[in-house]
């Protein structure tokens, strides 16, 4: 598994991670190519390196937001920084050992310690698939959503697609656990498909917990 090693060792000044992590603004995220097989992708609290079947995350120590100015062909300075006060990762398999030992942990992507490197602590993920996005919610679905309040963490879209593979009763408890620990942000982006089973692949939140 030397790979995650070259790029967090080798690559680390083009990636941003020892000093200021340009996020633009502008833009969902930054994707910076390793090589013709490996991207990383950027969020607001993470770096994501999919490697084969697996997927590598470790968190961002500084990032500096800016906006892309065309007139000068660079990134405004901005003095805001987002310095995230906890690790997101060490969150998220804080998480998944709680969701399995609470019942739920089949909704959640299998994540675990995997290394340090150069001062970072990388997580294994298992790799998901696509989520299978469903663009009709029917009614009678959004109402047992609603009557049954699951968790607002979700979007409608989400649920329904948890609700048909799980249940009602499965997805009660598992709203009941999200809404315990602060789990948010689980919309259709964090969310995958693991042998057609829906799980939550990103479940740190945008904010601290």
């Amino acid at each position: 598994m030397s790979d995650i090693y070259d790029i967090l060792k080798d690559d680390y000044q083009k990636l941003g991670i020892y000093g200021d992590l340009i996020y633009d603004l502008d833009s969902d995220g930054i994707d910076y190519q390793y090589d013709d097989s490996v991207e990383v992708y950027t969020g607001a609290s993470k770096l994501v390196i999919p490697i084969g079947d697996k997927v590598y995350k470790t968190g961002i120590t500084k990032m500096v937001a800016s906006h892309w100015n065309d007139e000068v062909n660079q990134y405004d300075d901005e003095d805001e920084e987002n310095e995230p006060s906890c690790d997101y990762c060490a969150f998220e398999l804080q998480m998944y050992e709680e969701a399995v030992a609470a019942g739920v942990g089949k909704a959640f992507v299998p994540i675990k310690y995997f290394d340090e490197v150069e001062g970072l602590k990388v997580y294994e993920a298992q790799k998901a698939d696509e989520f299978r996005y469903m663009e009709l919610v029917d009614e009678d679905t959004r109402s047992t959503i609603r009557s049954s309040r699951l968790s607002s963490g979700a979007t409608v879209w989400v649920w329904a697609v948890f609700l048909e593979y799980y249940g009602l009763e499965f997805c009660k408890k598992l709203s009941e656990f999200c809404d315990n620990n602060s789990i948010n942000d689980l919309s259709e982006n964090n969310c995958g498909m693991i042998d057609e089973r829906p799980v939550f692949i990103d479940y740190s939140g945008y904010y601290e917990n």
